[in-house]
């Protein structure tokens, strides 16, 4: 029940939820971190690569905005 509670809550923000069980407990991890792997090589190369990251603003018919 407090796992809907918090659901809820989140999708009140629009903040997505992913639960990850194991036999309806959360798995303690064996290492620090949050449990990826980062290539770094292939970061490094996305990283060389020029990107203009804009939001798309949405707009109404009359002209306000929207949420997307």
């Amino acid at each position: 029940m407090e796992t809907r509670k918090i659901a809820a809550m989140a999708e009140a923000y629009d903040v997505a939820l992913a639960l990850h069980y194991e036999d309806s407990y959360f798995k303690i991890p064996g290492c620090p971190g949050p449990g990826i792997e980062i290539d770094e090589a292939h970061a490094a190369e996305c990283a060389s690569v020029r990107h203009r990251w804009r939001n798309p603003m949405w707009r109404h018919a009359d002209g306000s905005v929207t949420e997307w």
